[in-house]
């Protein structure tokens, strides 16, 4: 928020309240207090004049007793000399000017019906006033003191008993004094009320500035503090008045908006450590289609960026990956359950950088208000890579189940025929070597073609008995043997094939006797089948490598192999029945697949790993104790 500007501050708005009010009132106060005082200064003036006037018919009455009208006129004289008497007038009933202060005035008639002649000529008797005050246009405004001159007993020597006034008596006095005085008296008090104003309106501004100014700072700068994350902060409000206890009142709210925000803050880390915890990917997105919320799933299995996700538009974050080209586009889902509110689920095909391709199931799910209203929604990625190709692999498995029982009753059904075929060309071949001169001309041949059709007929029989072998599950015998001796007599067997091809063969075997439970034959056979594969891969000299090594439950053996190695593709079908990348005739596919029966029936694994031109490694891993392993 901006500086808050000086007038629209609070103690600016009061103390302008204030002065407004105080100029009001004052106003009010001191048009009556000069009210009140000009009406004190003419009732003084009115006072004043009232004894002058009744000192000069006194003075005017013994003057006529005696018959000596000059006292009255010096009188006269003398009074009108004294500062704010403008003039005096003495006149007969008739209103002739007998006596005045300027003689220039004797003798003249006064008109009746004059402004300053009302006060007697225009209102009954008991509502006439002795005094007024007019404009004249020689003194200014003038206070005029009109004093009729009644008719006594002493004075019916000279006037008829039938008049009640002799005469007037009027005395005209300046107002310039009085308004002089009031004007002065006026100044003074506005000086001394200006002075208390501003003595009371800078006591007002120091108490509001310290009693409420400050205090309100205090509070301000701990708001302040509030909202940029300190919710420590607390307001230090000393006192016991209202502000004293809203401060009371707002540190106990920040204690719980403290804890308020405390509980807010783990119940959010706990849904986000849930959330983030879940394997399938979370994206929740609102109206606009922006990403407000996406968990650690979603942002590392699609290979994205936190930044580059949270805020953003749907689509542009979905831009950021690749897609098969077949598969159902994702923003279309969300989009449509914005519209429409339902559950939707599709599945779609997610290609790595890599290029290995993952397939997601994902459930796009509206999320609404208590008015049914969609606000957000939500879509759950899972990854389901691993169950289709476990499914497929399950189908494979059904499809091998199939074979194998195809298999063994074919093999049930040749292998008889091929028994008697294999007798009968032996007790040819007997015959022949008993009689070698049977076979002449034509039939020279014949002792040969019987040696080839016995070499083909014992192949076929090997292959059949391998089916056998690989559809039935035939008992194991077990007994303790040892590893490394079995693994020297085997390569024993191999010797002439090494050095044919002039292979050599390392042997990096564990000291001392390893030995272990399990089916000899079995075993032995499989290691055979490893040499052979061995042999079979390397063209033109190279080296087969055989380590054992054990740890507490299992002992591993090892055969390297400096070989042609295997395509990355072929790696997963090399131990299925009948999958072979060998030439034609140099091998049915089955060795490795009886391989893998048998290690597997001792309850063991075997792994392989190969490069396409730098050869290949078979670990096999097998318990030491196969019956507790059972």
């Amino acid at each position: 928020m901006n500086e808050i500007k000086i007038v629209n501050r609070l103690n600016f708005k009061v103390i302008f309240s204030i002065i407004l009010c105080l100029v009001i009132l004052g106003t009010v106060f001191f048009y009556i207090l000069y009210s009140f005082h000009k009406n004190q200064l003419i009732e003084s003036l009115r006072t004043s004049t009232n004894n002058l006037s009744r000192l000069i018919a006194v003075g005017l009455e013994q003057a006529m007793l005696k018959g000596d009208m000059d006292i009255v006129k010096n009188m006269v004289e003398d009074l009108s000399k004294k500062e704010g008497v403008e003039q005096i007038l003495i006149l007969n009933k008739k209103g002739m000017v007998k006596i005045a202060s300027e003689k220039n005035l004797v003798g003249d008639l006064i008109n009746k019906k004059d402004e300053s002649c009302q006060i007697c000529h225009k209102f009954e008797s008991k509502d006439r006033s002795r005094t007024i005050i007019f404009k004249s246009k020689q003194w200014g405004k003038v206070f005029r003191n009109v004093n009729p001159i009644l008719n006594s007993p002493k004075c019916f020597k000279c006037h008829s008993k039938r008049d009640k006034i002799n005469g007037v008596l009027i005395m005209d006095f300046s107002m310039e004094g009085i308004n002089k005085q009031l004007s002065s008296n006026i100044k003074e008090m506005f000086l001394w009320a200006t002075l208390m104003t501003f003595g009371l309106i800078l006591i007002i501004a120091l108490l509001i500035n310290n009693l409420v100014s400050k205090r309100i700072r205090k509070f301000i700068g701990t708001i302040r503090l509030m909202r940029d994350g300190n919710l420590d902060a607390r307001v230090k409000v000393k006192g016991i008045d209202e502000i004293a206890e809203l401060g009371f009142h707002f540190n106990r709210m920040a204690q719980s908006l403290k804890e308020s925000m405390e509980k807010i803050n783990q119940d959010k880390a706990f849904l986000e450590n849930m959330i983030n915890s879940i394997d399938d990917g979370m994206v929740v997105a609102d109206k606009d289609y922006r990403v407000v919320l996406a968990n650690n799933s979603f942002i590392s299995n699609l290979n994205l960026q936190r930044g580059k996700v949270l805020g953003k538009v749907y689509d542009d974050v979905l831009k950021l990956v690749t897609f098969a080209k077949d598969s159902f586009y994702p923003g279309c889902q969300l989009e449509k359950a914005f519209k429409t509110g339902e559950f939707l689920k599709v599945q779609n095909i997610f290609i790595e950088r890599n290029g290995k391709e993952r397939c997601f199931e994902i459930y796009s799910s509206p999320i609404k208000n208590e008015k049914d209203e969609v606000i957000f929604s939500i879509e759950v990625w899972r990854d389901i890579t691993e169950r289709r190709e476990f499914e497929e692999r399950l189908s494979h498995s059904e499809r091998l189940v199939s074979l194998g029982v195809l298999a063994s009753g074919f093999a049930h059904e040749i292998n008889n025929p091929l028994a008697s075929i294999t007798t009968c060309i032996e007790g040819l071949q007997r015959r022949v070597r008993d009689d070698p001169d049977i076979f002449k001309g034509n039939l020279r041949d014949f002792p040969e073609y019987l040696e080839l059709v016995h070499k083909e007929t014992i192949r076929c029989k090997s292959t059949v008995e391998k089916l056998l072998s690989l559809s039935q599950k035939r008992k194991l015998k077990i007994s303790l043997i040892d590893i490394n001796k079995l693994i020297l007599e085997t390569i024993a067997l191999l010797n002439y094939e090494i050095s044919k091809k002039n292979i050599e063969v390392i042997k990096e075997l564990s000291d001392g006797i390893l030995l272990i439970h399990a089916d000899e034959q079995q075993i032995s056979e499989v290691f055979l089948n490893m040499g052979l594969n061995a042999i079979q891969a390397i063209e033109g000299g190279g080296t087969i490598k055989i380590i054992t090594k054990r740890d507490e439950t299992f002992i591993k053996i090892l055969f390297e192999d400096t070989g042609c190695g295997i395509d990355k593709e072929d790696i997963n079908k090399i131990f299925e029945p009948f999958y072979t990348n060998k030439p034609e005739g140099k091998g049915t596919g089955l060795g490795l697949s009886i391989c893998n029966g048998i290690i597997k029936q001792h309850r063991g694994e075997i792994f392989v790993e190969s490069v396409k031109g730098n050869g290949t490694r078979f670990t096999i891993s097998l318990p030491i104790d196969l019956k507790n392993k059972s």
